[in-house]
């Protein structure tokens, strides 16, 4: 009979203990300023989007031909795939950058790009083609190379394709197709950036500041170029995490996050440790039912055979074949596994001596050490009392991830970029880290609510055991 009692008190004392806390909660997110409502509105995304449309649609005036890294590259990828060849080809041709024609690779290119392309001929992009050099053409168009570009995927330019497309379609002159193409970019941009922002239930105002920063919207929300769809899906991945974690995960949003993860992975091979954020969701939500688990799985194992079957296809080149020779390159993969520490001791080298194309060291420095913050917060969020392991895992988890991404880029610029003999890895470029900001700013304002919210709980003088059930409200 006294163990009956016992169980009956601990059942009746459970419920008052979890109203208890659930209280201190409530006090906690009472003691802090109401939200603008404006924030979490209808009206403030359009806003938002229009105001995305203005600055990126400023930037894009602003910006002129040549401006933006390696774009008639670009150019010349985003017309061969109008033209079929979605598989780069080898070509004899050559140009400054690609000089190596026996190792040249490209494919068909209309001629109002190429005449385009020299008309706008400029020593900050040298992959320009070399006129005297064609040998295959006819009357539409003639092989180009453009190797660097050519390891990406269709899908890293389907707004730039339809633009394109549609130029070609109208019979739209070279100048005008690229600036219709840009606008195209630049309306995805916008829709996914929206999309993602709407999804958000907290930290809009914050994370809308740093999309409409200048590093952030200017180039890459319109231009020619894999990076551009990228920072797009990052920022809308971002946001989708972040809204599964707060949330809970659901089977639709799980098929929707797993879709826009295989995508973002098929943009540039280097985010793909990003998808792997989604098991974590799932891990610290648990019990999960089976069927998420299984939409997970099957979303990493459809994004690591997507990436790795496109990694085949265009194994037989190199990006960079003038600088790297397809044997160094060779050689260089072998040793991954043979004397990894070689690949390793270059990347710390060019870490610990802020390599990359900056105006400053300095600018990397402050990377860095932006970096360092966040994990600096998540490590208080993590210790501070009272302890709450899910966001802990969670948090902890970005970071964690981040740092796989920022390792697979240095990695890929030392296996194909940097020539035999140079120290370090060449070359590290903001527009590589730009696309984790978003993702590290989501992180960094969530660690630093939670702390606020575990603080304003002990001087409610709740128990110092019991996790939170809600953060004060954000904006």
């Amino acid at each position: 009979m006294n163990d009956g009692n016992q169980l009956a008190q601990a059942h009746t004392k459970r419920p008052q203990t979890i109203r208890h806390r659930a209280g201190v909660a409530r006090a906690a997110q009472e003691s802090t300023p109401a939200v603008p409502r404006f924030v979490h509105s209808t009206g403030f995304l359009i806003v938002f989007a229009l105001l995305t449309l203005l600055m990126g649609g400023l930037w894009m005036a602003h910006t002129q031909m040549s401006r933006i890294p390696d774009l008639w590259e670009h150019v010349y990828r985003v017309s061969a795939i109008t033209n079929g060849d979605i598989i780069p080809r080898h070509v004899d041709s050559t140009s400054h950058y690609h000089s190596s024609a026996s190792d040249n690779v490209g494919g068909k290119v209309d001629w109002k790009w190429i005449r385009l392309s020299d008309a706008h001929r400029d020593p900050f992009d040298s992959g320009v083609v070399d006129l005297n050099s064609i040998t295959q053409k006819d009357s539409t168009g003639a092989d180009v190379p453009f190797n660097n570009t050519g390891i990406y995927s269709p899908v890293s330019y389907l707004p730039q394709i339809a633009g394109f497309a549609l130029g070609k379609a109208f019979g739209l002159s070279a100048a005008t197709t690229f600036y219709l193409a840009e606008t195209m970019m630049l309306l995805a941009y916008t829709i996914l950036t929206t999309w993602g922002m709407s999804l958000l239930p907290k930290h809009r105002l914050t994370m809308a500041i740093l999309l409409l920063s200048p590093p952030v919207i200017y180039h890459f929300s319109f231009a020619i170029s894999a990076d551009s769809l990228t920072q797009a899906l990052m920022i809308l991945f971002s946001c989708m995490v972040m809204a599964l974690y707060r949330n809970g995960p659901r089977d639709g949003h799980l098929v929707v996050a797993g879709v826009v993860a295989v995508l973002l992975s098929l943009t540039k091979y280097a985010f793909i440790p990003m998808i792997l954020l989604l098991p974590v969701v799932l891990a610290v939500h648990r019990p999960r039912p089976r069927r998420q688990w299984i939409i997970v799985t099957s979303s990493i194992i459809l994004g690591f055979c997507m990436v790795a079957a496109w990694m085949r296809i265009t194994s037989g080149f190199v990006s960079n074949p003038a600088s790297v020779s397809p044997e160094e390159v060779h050689g260089r993969v072998l040793s991954l596994f043979t004397q990894p520490q070689r690949a390793l001791s270059a990347i710390v080298y060019s870490v610990v001596h802020l390599q990359g194309a900056f105006r400053s060291p300095v600018i990397l420095l402050l990377v860095w050490a932006a970096f360092a913050f966040v994990a600096v917060c998540v490590v208080v969020d993590a210790c501070a009392p009272p302890r709450n392991p899910r966001s802990a895992i969670f948090l902890g988890s970005i970071i964690v991830v981040a740092a796989g991404c920022v390792f697979a880029t240095y990695l890929a610029m030392w296996l194909q970029g940097t020539p035999a003999g140079q120290k370090g890895v060449y070359i590290m470029q903001l527009r590589y880290l730009v696309p984790l900001m978003p993702c590290m700013l989501l992180c960094t304002a969530e660690a630093l609510s939670e702390i606020r919210t575990k603080h304003a709980i002990r001087l409610a003088g709740a128990d110092p055991t019991a996790p939170p059930t809600r953060a004060p409200a954000d904006c």
